[in-house]
């Protein structure tokens, strides 16, 4: 009983990285919920025990079924490995085209206005961002990096998307790639819009909108992308 224990215990603290954020956001449900009003919101964290405990009764009672153990466990020990092993060389081939330093540049999306921060003029981006702030349009602007995983997926389907092309007819849209977040001018860019990782996008109203829902954060600062 003691190493079972333990083993639950363990078991618990490497699971707990994977159940917090669901946890927390049942706990934020149910805490607004109760707040406007709904005491029975106060079940929900109940709830979520109740359905994380219930499929393991039932697991356990389907393991009387499985066959004895015998010799064709290592058959299933070496098909499983197998499968390992393929895997590892999937990551590290996605890993290796993710870093090399030529990696193939992605068609550029249609509709936006693409600029390298470590590549380009700091003039030109410059430029190019306070015309589009002085634009009556709304600003979209675009962090992505090209060893980002996301940010391809985002650029090749969603961005793509008919619906959203039509949408950005009406916009000044903007992507700058930023490939090292760490260095100068691309550092202090994202400081200033309050930006931790990609892809970011940036919505900024039209510039006939209330001064105060074009306020931008003070360069250097932690303050959220308005």
């Amino acid at each position: 009983l003691p190493a079972v224990f333990a083993m639950g215990a363990l078991s618990a603290v490497l699971a707990g990285a994977c159940v917090a954020p669901v946890l927390l956001a049942v706990l934020a449900l149910a805490g607004g919920l109760y707040g406007a009003g709904l005491s029975a919101a106060l079940i929900l964290p109940f709830l979520l025990g109740l359905g994380m405990a219930l499929p393991w009764p039932l697991l356990a009672a389907g393991l009387t079924v499985l066959p004895k153990p015998g010799a064709w466990m290592s058959t299933v020990k070496k098909i499983f490995g197998s499968l390992i092993l393929l895997l590892a060389v999937y990551y590290a081939w996605n890993a290796f085209r993710a870093v090399r330093p030529n990696a193939a540049e992605e068609a550029p999306l249609p509709g936006f206005h693409r600029m390298d921060l470590g590549r380009d003029d700091a003039g030109e981006w410059e430029a190019l961002l306070l015309a589009a702030l002085e634009n009556p349009r709304p600003v979209l602007i675009e962090f992505t990096a090209r060893w980002c995983k996301v940010c391809h997926w985002m650029n090749a389907t969603v961005l793509r998307d008919d619906a959203v092309q039509r949408r950005l007819q009406d916009m000044s849209a903007i992507q700058f790639i930023a490939d090292h977040p760490e260095r100068s001018p691309a550092d202090e860019m994202l400081r200033t819009f309050g930006i931790s990782g990609y892809p970011a996008f940036i919505l900024i109203p039209a510039a006939d909108a209330p001064p105060e829902e074009r306020a931008l954060p003070e360069s250097g600062g932690d303050a959220p992308a308005p």
